[in-house]
């Protein structure tokens, strides 16, 4: 069997259905009528039961090409359905941007928000102060800088046997309150082989700035679940807390 007898066998269900070239049905008559081989495929093949032939008929009209106006339907339907997704985009981001005006929850700009706050969780927790530089908005209020606040958490693990071991962010809690983003950063903190949940509250003045300033933190006592106020509270907030609202 030579490659055009390989060639016409796998072209003669199509040549059978007529969706062939004009140039390659002349080329499968032409050996058919040279080849007694695939003369024979070709009877085999119109000897196939009417179910079956159906069928194939059915898999040759999927492989015809679409016709104009089968195009221009489906060119509509896609340009309709791009429409309506950038319809509810923009009803959406609309909705969102009123929200982040008014300080109504959560908006638009919650998301760079969380972000920032996971950053700057992962930056205390590892204690790496170029990155704390990065994510952390002094203002004035508790530490100076991320060598300061370094200091004091080492001190408060020698002195207190206060540990970090995780910190985190919660999307849930990001929210817009009068144009300013408000954010909760999460530490595990041991101690005594105890571990307490201490949650500080932040503040993000720009929509898209990458530092946050953190307030007073609450802590829970996982063993419990409850809100507790342990000793070593006030010295791990003198230790982060940079903005104090008065």
């Amino acid at each position: 069997m030579d490659k055009l007898c390989i060639l016409v066998r796998e072209l003669l269900p199509l040549h059978e259905a007529d969706v062939c070239s004009l140039a390659a049905a002349a080329t499968i008559e032409e050996h058919l009528q040279q080849c007694e081989e695939c003369r024979r495929r070709r009877e085999q093949l119109r000897a196939v039961l009417p179910g079956e032939e159906a069928a194939a008929s059915r898999d040759v009209e999927e492989l015809k090409p679409a016709t104009p106006l089968a195009k221009l339907w489906r060119r509509a339907l896609l340009r309709a359905a791009a429409w309506v997704l950038a319809g509810l985009l923009g009803v959406a981001a609309l909705l969102l941007t009123v929200c982040t005006l008014r300080g109504d929850g959560y908006t638009w700009f919650s998301l760079p928000a969380y972000i920032t706050a996971e950053k700057l969780a992962d930056a205390v927790t590892d204690m790496h102060p170029i990155r704390m530089r990065k994510y952390i908005a002094f203002t004035g209020v508790g530490p100076q800088d991320e060598l300061e606040i370094r200091q004091k958490l080492q001190a408060l693990a020698l002195e207190e046997g206060v540990h970090i071991s995780e910190g985190w962010s919660q999307l849930s809690r990001c929210a817009a309150d009068d144009g300013v983003q408000e954010l909760s950063v999460f530490f595990t903190v041991w101690r005594a082989g105890k571990s307490y949940t201490v949650e500080f509250p932040g503040s993000l003045w720009e929509p898209f700035a990458q530092k946050a300033a953190l307030r007073y933190p609450l802590v829970t006592d996982n063993s419990t679940g409850r809100y507790v106020e342990p000793l070593w509270l006030d010295a791990l907030a003198d230790a982060l807390c940079t903005h104090d609202p008065g």
